[in-house]
């Protein structure tokens, strides 16, 4: 029964964490931070705390993907 609310939404969802997304801190643990409506807000470091709000983490998601594109 839990697994059927969960997945209609009835319950919190848990925090998913945003591999391969690194904070300015340099460590790897950011998660998805939700809105009321259980949509992605932006995200929370768990290392340092820095919060990032949707286009803060966006930019830090483009940053993060420039170095990979010119590498190839």
């Amino acid at each position: 029964m839990h697994h059927c609310r969960r997945f209609l939404t009835d319950t919190n969802q848990p925090a998913r964490h945003l591999s391969g997304i690194y904070c300015e801190c340099g460590f790897a643990e950011l998660y998805e931070v939700l809105d009321d409506d259980g949509q992605q807000a932006g995200a929370r470091c768990r290392q340092c705390g820095t919060d990032y709000d949707q286009d803060q983490y966006g930019a830090l998601t483009k940053v993060r993907a420039e170095p990979v594109k010119a590498s190839r």
